[in-house]
């Protein structure tokens, strides 16, 4: 009796496990293929985006892709911020018979380049380059943490945000830039006419007007040889803030320059303030992607040790840079922790400019330059993200709140049936595209039906 009881239980118990394993064995036959067809780089980060986007049920196309560092400025001569270094920073890797410049820039770019990863949510685009690679080196749970912190940036669709805010600024800026640059002509309209009162007071008296027809003869010249380097400087910058710029024609020299001293500040606000914005947005892909990558059944506490010793945070340097010296970035924990509340940061801010020269107008009125003080509504726009370990905490204290059991078995459900995402292996570009639709396994990545994987025929019937 026990013996039948036994034997019962296992045929009740075989076919559920012969299903799994069939299950399995068929979702491997579309990863074999894009094995055998993948760079290896390429392959990891494509098999982890896939579990990822599969689990979580991300309903768009993505793009996967590995690149080198490109090191435009030492190898190249080109200026490493420029349209054209970004191109070829996202060009795939490059034959030495092709391009040796490229080339020798990529190799050079691979050795010494910062870890870094990117998305282009427009796009629907991910990169990951090979110093990230090489330092998350045997670690898969941190290798899902920056590939699911990407994919935030694209389903959060925040390159569209980040345009949207940098034209709010822009606006914004620009009125504070045509203030600056109204100030500096009011000062040369009263130059000019101090000379012409001093000129016709020496008419007057009989006396020589050369010196006052020269000054304002030189002020004309000068103003004239300044146009074209307002006009060159004007195209560099936003349309708006380009715009406010430009009403310097007209500016001789000495008064340009005082424009430019108080537009530098005006700048320095605009770039404090978006990448204040950009922090925020960070914040958002650290913790829903610490979801994603806890649902896709990975560790999500390899995202705080990820946080804290591997990425790279240019927002963080780039704000240290711009802030006046002796102000503290408000970002960098709370009151407690800096020793100083957001007031008596904002007071330090003001003490630490009233220290510096003053403009003979500001001399007059006896007030602080207000273009030298970094703004509140900048600084309370800073507090939105920390630095990396506060950064770290911020997951973790996320995580408390996070059933990952109760994700992973969710996204685990999602894993059970023979259908896969379908994939494209684009070899012009190096990169994979991972359709938002599924296909059988035996059909994935293959190029019979082009690269939509689309069989017309069939679809549209003759």
């Amino acid at each position: 009796m026990k013996k039948a009881i036994l034997l019962s239980l296992l045929f009740a118990v075989l076919p559920t496990n012969i299903c799994a394993q069939t299950v399995n064995e068929k979702r491997a036959e579309s990863y074999r293929e894009a094995k055998e067809v993948m760079p290896p780089d390429l392959y990891l980060v494509f098999r982890v985006a896939d579990r990822i986007i599969t689990t979580n049920d991300i309903k768009r196309p993505i793009r996967v892709a590995v690149r080198n560092n490109v090191d435009c400025e030492g190898i190249l001569g080109i200026a490493s911020n420029s349209q054209k270094c970004q191109s070829i920073g996202l060009l795939p890797k490059i034959d030495k018979a092709s391009n040796f410049d490229i080339w020798a820039a990529q190799v050079v770019g691979t050795m010494k380049g910062q870890a870094n990863a990117a998305a282009y949510s427009d796009f629907g685009t991910i990169f990951l380059n090979t110093a990230m690679l090489k330092e998350l080196t045997g670690k898969v749970d941190q290798v899902a943490c920056v590939v699911a912190h990407e994919l935030a940036h694209v389903t959060q669709n925040h390159s569209a945000e980040e345009r949207e805010k940098a034209k709010e600024l822009d606006k914004k800026t620009a009125v504070k830039v045509s203030k600056s640059v109204r100030s500096a002509r009011n000062s040369q309209n009263s130059y000019i006419a101090a000379m012409a009162i001093m000129g016709g007071i020496n008419a007057g008296l009989g006396n020589s007007t050369y010196s006052t027809d020269s000054a304002l003869n030189n002020l004309r010249v000068s103003a004239m040889l300044t146009r074209p380097r307002i006009a060159k400087a004007a195209l560099d910058l936003q349309p708006a803030i380009g715009q406010s710029f430009n009403e310097m024609q007209g500016l001789a020299e000495n008064f340009a320059n005082k424009a430019i001293e108080r537009i530098q500040y005006n700048l320095r606000d605009y770039s404090l303030e978006l990448a204040g914005f950009n922090r925020a947005q960070e914040y958002e892909a650290d913790l829903l992607g610490t979801k994603y990558v806890a649902t896709a059944g990975f560790n999500p506490k390899g995202c705080i040790k990820l946080w804290t010793e591997t990425m790279n945070h240019s927002e963080d340097k780039l704000i240290e840079r711009l802030l006046p010296e002796g102000i503290e970035d408000p970002g960098k924990g709370s009151s407690s922790e800096s020793g100083l509340s957001l007031e008596e940061i904002r007071k330090a801010a003001m003490n630490a400019t009233m220290s510096n020269s003053r403009l003979d107008e500001d001399k007059e009125k006896d007030k602080e330059p207000d273009y030298k003080k970094v703004p509140d509504d900048v600084l309370e726009a800073l507090k939105s993200h920390p630095d990396n370990l506060s950064r770290a905490a911020a997951i973790k204290k996320y995580l408390t709140t996070l059933n990952s059991s109760s994700l992973a078995a969710r996204g685990k459900s999602k894993l059970n049936t023979v259908f896969v995402r379908n994939w494209s292996y684009d070899e012009d570009s190096e990169s994979t595209i991972i359709s938002d639709s599924f296909t059988s396994p035996g059909k994935a990545g293959s190029k019979e039906n082009g690269i939509t994987g689309i069989d017309v025929d069939a679809s549209l019937g003759f």
